[in-house]
């Protein structure tokens, strides 16, 4: 059962990794429909994932830990504060009139969703973990799988950083008019663009 709940965790965080750039390059973040419940979907399922990581035993030294206060500790010195901050909902806290005047703009608002994509250093362990269950043969295939999605989400990171910085320049300061324009990029949707 933990083994399938860690491919789903390594799923879903490939799916923030590669969403969130998109999201904040394009000022794009769901508030209905299909990628809105989506995004609460993920955002339950890191929540869940949080409580189930105080109960999740870890090897020492070839000996699995299950003593739950040791469990905790580790986890509590640890993953547990980045979790925690990626898993807030501050959007929605906002929308719903919270007083959340300590995040100053919308940009810091914006950065802790950045925080979710941290969880991908978590993508190695959950790797290894795989190929002790199927052994040599799924080696392989979790290669190829990285490999394929690193180049994506580098693709991905580039072309939205990309477009940010060409869409936010100082036009005064570099002329009037922007590649994205003289392309008739500005008239196209932002997942055309995408």
């Amino acid at each position: 059962m933990r083994y399938f709940w860690d491919v789903l965790s390594m799923l879903l965080t490939m799916h923030v990794f590669l969403t969130v750039p998109y999201e904040l390059t394009f000022d794009d973040s769901p508030t209905e429909g299909l990628r809105f419940h989506i995004d609460i979907g993920v955002t339950i399922f890191f929540a869940l994932d949080l409580v189930v990581n105080f109960s999740t035993g870890f090897y020492s030294q070839g000996v699995v830990v299950m003593d739950r206060p040791t469990i905790m500790a580790r986890y509590l010195q640890g993953w547990f504060l980045l979790d925690l901050i990626s898993v807030v909902p501050f959007h929605e806290l906002l929308s719903t009139g919270v007083d959340l005047r300590f995040l100053r703009s919308m940009k810091l608002l914006k950065l802790t969703k950045t925080l979710r994509m941290l969880r991908i250093s978590k993508m190695r362990q959950l790797t290894e973990k795989i190929n002790d269950v199927f052994g040599a043969k799924s080696l392989v295939l979790v290669s190829l799988f990285r490999l394929i999605f690193t180049l994506v989400a580098i693709a991905t990171i580039m072309a939205c950083g990309w477009w940010y910085v060409t869409t936010h320049a100082d036009q005064s300061r570099y002329g009037t008019l922007r590649w994205t324009e003289a392309q008739g990029f500005e008239s196209k949707t932002k997942f055309e663009i995408f």
